[in-house]
Formats: C-alpha cells, sequence, structure tokens
C-alpha cells in the first residue's frame, strides 16, 4: 500500500505540473525523472509512465494520470459495506504492533516453563521471526516470545457486563496476571477479580487481535483500538493490514 500511495502522489504531483507549465516543461522534468532512476538505479518505479508519455505524448499521459487519480479516490471513498470505513489516517509502523517498554505477562509456556508467571517489558519485535525480544532481567539476555504467550499488564481497564457482581461494573484497574484462562484484574482499591476479556473496556491504543468474526477475512489480523462506542457495544480498530477501522464486539478483540 506504501508504493501503491507514492505512485499516486507521484501521479498527482505529475498532472499538476503539466496543468501549470505545458508540454515542454513537463517533458523536460520527464527527462530529468528518467536521468535520476537511471544515475540512482530505481528506473523500476516510473518508468512505465515515462514510456507513457514519450510513446503517447501528453494527452494521452494526462488522460491515463487522470484516470488512476480517479480510481484511487474512488476506492478510497468511505464504505458503509459490515460497518467497514477506509482509514483516515495514515498508517503507523507500529499499529498492532506492542510498543517497546510495554509491561508483558508471560504464560503458557511449553517448553522453558520456568519463565511462566514472569513479568518483562517489550524491547522490540522481530517481525522475521515473528517474535517479540522481552526482557525479563535474565543475565542471559531477553527471550524471544510469540504473541499467544504474552499477555499486556494494561492499565485503566474498566469492569463492564458482569451480570452475577454488579457492584464491580464501571470499576477501574489494571490487569495483573492470566489465570486459568481468565484476566486477573486488580481495582483501585484493591480488591482483585478475575474476569474474560469481553467484560473489560479498554483504553484507546490498546493492541488487539480480531477473532471468530463471520467474515473470516479479517481473522487474526491485529489492530489498535481506536475508541469504544458504548451505545453499539463496539471498538473501532484501526488495522495493521489492511487500510481500514472496523466495528466489532468485545468478545471478537482478542487483547495482546
Amino acid at each position: 500500500m506504501k508504493m501503491v500511495n507514492k505512485i499516486m502522489s507521484f501521479i498527482g504531483a505529475f498532472a499538476t505540473f503539466y496543468l501549470y507549465f505545458g508540454h515542454q516543461y513537463t517533458m523536460a522534468l520527464v527527462l530529468l525523472v528518467a536521468i535520476y532512476n537511471v544515475l540512482k538505479l530505481e528506473s523500476y518505479k516510473y518508468d512505465l509512465l515515462v514510456f507513457f508519455y514519450i510513446c503517447f505524448a501528453h494527452n494521452m499521459t494526462v488522460a491515463i494520470c487522470v484516470g488512476f487519480l480517479l480510481a484511487f479516490a474512488i476506492y478510497n471513498l468511505p464504505s458503509r459495506k459490515r460497518g467497514l470505513n477506509r482509514c483516515p489516517t495514515r498508517l503507523s509502523k507500529d499499529i498492532g504492533i506492542l510498543k517497546s517498554g510495554t509491561a508483558v505477562y508471560i504464560h503458557n509456556l511449553t517448553s522453558n516453563m520456568q519463565h511462566n508467571g514472569r513479568i518483562g517489558k517489550i524491547r522490540w519485535f522481530d517481525n522475521n521471526r515473528d517474535r517479540y525480544i522481552v526482557d525479563v532481567g535474565l543475565e542471559t539476555g531477553p527471550l524471544a516470545l510469540k504473541v499467544s504467550n504474552l499477555q499486556q499488564l494494561i492499565q485503566n481497564v474498566e469492569i463492564t457486563g458482569i451480570i452475577s457482581q454488579p457492584e464491580y461494573n464501571g470499576q477501574k484497574g489494571r490487569i495483573a496476571r492470566v489465570q486459568n484462562g481468565l484476566l486477573v484484574v486488580q481495582l483501585a482499591g484493591g480488591q482483585k477479580l478475575q474476569v474474560k476479556e469481553e467484560k473489560l473496556i479498554v483504553p484507546n491504543g490498546t493492541r488487539v487481535s480480531l477473532q471468530n468474526l463471520s467474515d473470516t477475512t479479517y481473522n487474526d489480523i491485529k489492530g489498535n483500538v481506536v475508541y469504544y462506542d458504548r451505545a453499539a457495544g463496539r471498538y473501532h480498530v484501526q488495522l495493521r493490514l489492511l487500510n481500514k477501522i472496523v466495528k466489532v464486539k468485545r468478545e471478537k478483540c482478542k487483547l495482546l
């Protein structure tokens, strides 16, 4: 998607330059770009545009540029289907990725089980290995762990939807650990409560992974919570791999 955006930006700049300065100056610009690309060994980026301009001259090339721009604009119009919206902001590299310094609880390790129950801090995400590098204060160095073995210790979570103990609803606390598949939340008053993930409302920016959606295209895609719509009972989640914001129920979001 980054490359598409760069190409579209270049085409837009090209069309604007042509409208202001005309054919002769545009031809000179195209030749300069071609020379620059050859010198920088980056000719693969814009050779198609140069080819069109030389073969079909300015009228056809401008028509092609306008066509590309219109198609790109139409493609990025907001879509209401299944509550999906095009993302209004530029995608960031850290969408769906736990930030450096994030406190995490280690659990469910089947090898090196001695590390279960440790609390560590994220150092970075190794994209090639699909592992987080986690510092737990060992002399042997940090651990490389899957996200499924980590639970972010999220601050300022809100309890909601508990029928058996409604007095806890609306109270806030922090995730302290994982126990028997449940999250242990330490409330502001000091009490600890075991709850399912869907019984929590997490703050904006929390990293989540989508799960159990009827449209399987989005399952396991990670993203950031933009905000929680209390009236609709849904998170608005900005996705990492797709330029979209989706609206999903709490139980469809797994907290990272």
